[in-house]
């Protein structure tokens, strides 16, 4: 039988990896929410209009999911192609297991 795994220190890696992604999302949204608040209460304070933020943050929205729309096909098309490579992947270990029950 054919055993893939990882080392410990692969993992490990893998864990630092995710964890250093992880802390910089964090940093990143925190600085959006904290430029979007300030963004949308200095609009309310230079026009004196409480429509104003209402309507800066629902453009923001808006543009925000249009966005996402147009990142979603592109992710789409890379997680079937990732998918596909795995498979062939998969079917190529699978073979080779097979041979070895056979030469075996």
């Amino acid at each position: 039988m054919l055993c893939l795994a990882l080392s410990d220190a692969d993992k490990l890696h893998g864990l630092q990896k995710l964890s250093k992604q992880r802390k910089a999302a964090i940093i990143v949204q925190t600085a959006r929410d904290s430029l979007s608040t300030a963004a949308l209460g200095g609009s309310f304070i230079l026009t004196d209009n409480l429509l104003t933020p209402f309507v800066a943050g629902v453009v923001c929205d808006c543009l925000f999911s249009v966005y996402q729309r147009a990142k979603f096909s592109s992710l789409q098309s890379k997680t079937q192609q990732h998918m596909m490579s795995m498979l062939e992947d998969f079917q190529e270990v699978k073979k080779a297991s097979q041979r070895l029950k056979v030469s075996v």
